[in-house]
């Protein structure tokens, strides 16, 4: 179970370091998408002021994983569903401070979540509800009692300031080694980066009908990732060793091919694939998603592990969120009935 969980660790750094390129290349590259459904992307891209009014937002998360760690079995469940609006005050945020922005936000949301696993005496079920308004966080959850309570904007703020200035003092940590050092520095891996997805094959597009939105037919572009592919690949062997290195001051070339070995096997059935919604006549991106599907072997896990443990397993994940009624105003109304949240858990204190 160790293995699988590894991979998928392994798995979310792998998409979070080629997804900017992704992001930045896609326009100039359609990765097979027929050029009709290309320029739609390209055009959802320029038609994006409308979000800044305000939008709709239905969206759910589904993640299923099984496996076996030295012949125990475990399995799991997460299902999130949600739905609610996102927008800005008239004259939002004119004066563009982090106190006039927190003001001016807009945003209520209602989040349903279901989880379940073969460890657990038993499911766990419950609903959470926030809202933005009046730069207050307003928040109630069945685990807290239901009742709505809220916090101040600049309370969140600050908090938000301890917490990052806590992980940077930590991060830094006075060692002055290889695992303090900030791989995004690195000129020989960002280039490395920014060329993934110019790799053959890595990226491959596709397209179909999308469901209506809002009564506006849609286009459905589908880019599938080979990441086994990327990992291989020898202009991506910059980040592998980027990677190797915030654990181990040196690390060589047959270390590194030890990893892409290992790291490409157990890539070897996965799948991963990300779509953008766009509509056909406004051509505003009504949606996103992205699809993980991935398993490991017993070989595989063995090949992974370091202590020599066996199992296998497999975790499918998938994420799905719809945008409505985009540059449409929203409101949000405060709950009367709020009451101060006591933020002296988190070392700040209620005023």
């Amino acid at each position: 179970m160790k293995s699988i969980i590894r991979l998928g660790v392994f798995l979310l750094v792998a998409l979070m370091v080629v997804s900017p390129a992704i992001s930045t290349r896609a326009q100039g590259n359609c990765y097979g998408v027929p050029d009709a459904d290309c320029q739609l992307v390209t055009e959802a891209g320029a038609n994006s002021a409308g979000f800044q009014q305000g939008f709709n937002m239905d969206y759910k998360l589904v993640v299923n994983f099984k496996g076996t760690s030295n012949g125990t079995e475990s399995t799991g469940a997460f299902n999130i569903n949600g739905n609610g609006v996102f927008g800005a005050a008239a004259a939002a945020a004119a004066g563009g401070d982090a106190s006039s922005m927190m003001s001016a936000l807009l945003f209520s949301n209602v989040i349903n979540y279901d989880i379940s696993g073969s460890t657990m005496p038993a499911a766990q079920k419950g609903n959470i509800e926030v809202r933005v308004a009046n730069g207050n966080v307003y928040f109630k959850a069945d685990m807290m009692g239901g009742k709505w309570q809220y916090v101040t904007g600049a309370e969140l703020q600050a908090l938000v300031t301890s917490m990052a200035s806590r992980m940077s003092s930590t991060g830094a940590g006075g060692t002055g080694g290889a695992a303090s050092a900030n791989p995004m520095a690195n000129p020989e891996m960002l280039g490395a980066i920014m060329a993934a997805p110019n790799i053959p094959g890595v990226i491959t597009g596709e397209a179909a009908d999308g469901p209506s939105v809002d009564g506006q037919a849609t286009r459905k572009v589908t880019y599938n990732l080979d990441l086994a592919k990327l990992i291989a690949a020898p202009e991506f062997r910059p980040v592998i060793k980027s990677m190797a290195t915030q654990s181990k001051a040196t690390v060589t070339d047959a270390e590194i091919d030890d990893n892409i070995k290992k790291a490409t096997t157990a890539l070897q059935n996965t799948k991963v694939s990300v779509y953008v919604l766009v509509g056909s006549d406004d051509k505003i991106t009504h949606g996103f998603g992205l699809n993980i599907a991935a398993s490991i072997d017993e070989a595989t896990a063995k090949l992974l592990s370091s202590s020599g443990t066996s199992g296998s397993g497999e975790i499918n994940a998938a994420f799905d969120i719809t945008f409505s009624k985009v540059g449409q105003a929203v409101a949000v109304e405060a709950p009367a009935d709020a009451t101060k949240f006591d933020m002296s858990m988190f070392g700040g204190a209620s005023k």
